[in-house]
């Protein structure tokens, strides 16, 4: 089996991820403890933005709900939210 390129690259990019994942989740951790709410900008597609965000405990579910799309007034979702 050939690889698109080489194993070891393919090791050294998931351990960056993983590490970045764990970083990202100690922050979001620490910033819920501080009473932060925490949101996500991705430009990923909404069910894996949902899955990453399950992930670092953003969201509870998969309830497409939490996820706003570039074609929706984001601005005015945010403040609705935060009843300003």
């Amino acid at each position: 089996v050939r690889y698109p390129f080489p194993f070891w690259l393919s090791l050294l990019t998931h351990r960056l991820i993983f590490i970045l994942l764990q970083q990202a989740l100690k922050a979001v951790k620490r910033a819920k403890k501080a009473g932060i709410a925490v949101r996500m900008i991705t430009g990923d597609h909404p069910t894996t933005a949902l899955a990453i965000a399950m992930q670092l405990g953003i969201v509870s579910d998969m309830n497409p709900r939490n996820v706003l799309k570039g074609h929706e007034d984001v601005i005015y979702r945010i403040l609705l939210s935060h009843h300003i």
